[in-house]
C-alpha cells in the first residue's frame, strides 16, 4: 500500500502528499483527515475540486482522497498536535532532500 500513497507529482510537477498518507503519517482516521480537509479548504474558499481525487479499495470501491501541495498540506496540520505535525513535517523534508 506504501507506494498508493507516497507523495505524488500532479500534472505540473508540484509535489504532494496524499490524505491517506496524512491519515497514516498522524494516526488519525482517513475520514477525519478528510474533514478535516474539506473544511479548510471550505475556510480557505478554494474548491475542492482542485485537490479532489479517488482511489481504489481493498474492495475494489471508488472512494475519496485528496492530494494536497506542500502550502495546504502545512494549513492543514498547523491545527493537529506537535507529535502529528512533527511526522508530516519530516515527510516533507525527505522529499525536499533529494
Amino acid at each position: 500500500m506504501t507506494n498508493s500513497i507516497a507523495l505524488l507529482a500532479t500534472q505540473s510537477s508540484e509535489m504532494t502528499m496524499s490524505s491517506l498518507e496524512i491519515a497514516a503519517l498522524t494516526g488519525k482516521e482517513h475520514k477525519n483527515v478528510l474533514r478535516d480537509i474539506r473544511a479548510m479548504l471550505e475556510e480557505l474558499e478554494i474548491g475542492v475540486l482542485s485537490f479532489e481525487h479517488s482511489y481504489l479499495s481493498e474492495q475494489k470501491k471508488q472512494m475519496p482522497c485528496f492530494n494536497l501541495p506542500k502550502r495546504e498540506c502545512m494549513i492543514l496540520v498547523s491545527k493537529y498536535s506537535i507529535k502529528r505535525r512533527g511526522a508530516i513535517i519530516a515527510r516533507w523534508h525527505t522529499r525536499d532532500d533529494t
